[in-house]
Parts: C-alpha cells; sequence; structure tokens
C-alpha cells in the first residue's frame, strides 16, 4: 500500500477511476485470500531439495532487503510530508539488487542475472547524481548560507520523479 500512499500524497488516487482504485485496493486482499494456506506453501518453497538451504536463506535476504526499500521510502515520505526517493532508498535497492544478483550467479539463473543487472546500471546513476547534488549543496552552504536549501528538503527535489 506504499504506492497508493504516494499517489494520494501526489494528487493522482483522488483524480483515478473507482474502478482503477478499487482493483488496487483489493488486488493485495485477494492475494492474501489465495494465499490462506501458507504454512504449505512456505513448506514446498523452502523443502527444495536440488537447492542448498543456505542458499535459498540468502536470496531470501536479498529480496526482503529488496523489498524493504518501500518501507524505508514510505518512513521517510511521511515524516517529510512529501512522496520522494531519497538516496537511502537507492543504496537499499543495489544491496538488495546485488544480492538477488549473487543467487541468480550461484543458480545459474540468466533470468535473475538480467531482470537485475538492468537495474543495477539505473541505481548506481541516481545514486551518483544524488551524491553529486549533495556534495554541491555543501559547496554553496561554503559559499552563501541564506539561499541554500536544507539537504532533507533537497533530497526530496532531487529524487521526486526518479523511479
Amino acid at each position: 500500500y506504499v504506492y497508493l500512499w504516494n499517489l494520494s500524497a501526489k494528487g493522482i488516487w483522488k483524480r483515478m477511476a473507482p474502478a482503477i482504485r478499487l482493483v488496487l485496493v483489493a488486488t493485495p486482499v485477494a492475494a492474501v485470500i489465495l494465499l490462506h494456506n501458507t504454512v504449505e506453501l512456505f513448506r514446498n518453497l523452502f523443502s527444495n531439495s536440488e537447492i542448498p538451504a543456505w542458499l535459498l536463506l540468502f536470496g531470501s535476504a536479498g529480496q526482503i532487503i529488496f523489498t524493504l526499500r518501500f518501507v524505508y521510502q514510505w518512513i521517510y515520505s511521511r515524516r517529510r510530508k512529501v512522496s520522494a526517493l531519497p538516496l537511502g532508498f537507492w543504496i537499499i535497492r543495489l544491496a538488495g539488487s546485488s544480492a538477488i544478483i549473487a543467487y541468480g550467479i550461484f543458480r545459474k539463473d540468466p533470468v535473475l542475472i538480467l531482470g537485475q543487472s538492468f537495474g543495477i546500471v539505473a541505481y548506481i546513476r541516481n545514486l551518483m547524481i544524488g551524491v553529486r547534488e549533495k556534495d554541491g549543496e555543501k559547496d554553496g552552504e561554503k559559499d552563501s548560507s541564506s539561499g541554500a536549501k536544507d539537504s532533507s528538503q533537497r533530497a526530496e527535489t532531487i529524487t521526486e520523479d526518479r523511479q
């Protein structure tokens, strides 16, 4: 529901057709209902004798880290009352994606490797842009403290439109 909060924060949610809003709200609920037997599902997912347990745990940890970027972004945005993608979002995304690529390499899975590799280029680019802009901001603060934005405002404006 992080995306729904972001849509609401940007004023897009109210402009969406009611049918689309219903689908967006109902989809996660339907998924939970369909996965009512999660204990059996977990047992089947984590009992693959062809894949060592440590590798399953490593790949799962990478996916969890990758997913936590949404939680981080949601908390960051809620505190500032604006939808933003801070540098930490890209760092978490890069860490999770790197772990998933490593998992894909161990599994010799080209789908995972290729699927995550293209994203890594964008994550690194966004980190470089954010760091460069933060460094420029620090230089601007040295030159004149009166016209410079504070770092949280700057991070919000740099990352707002990147995804």
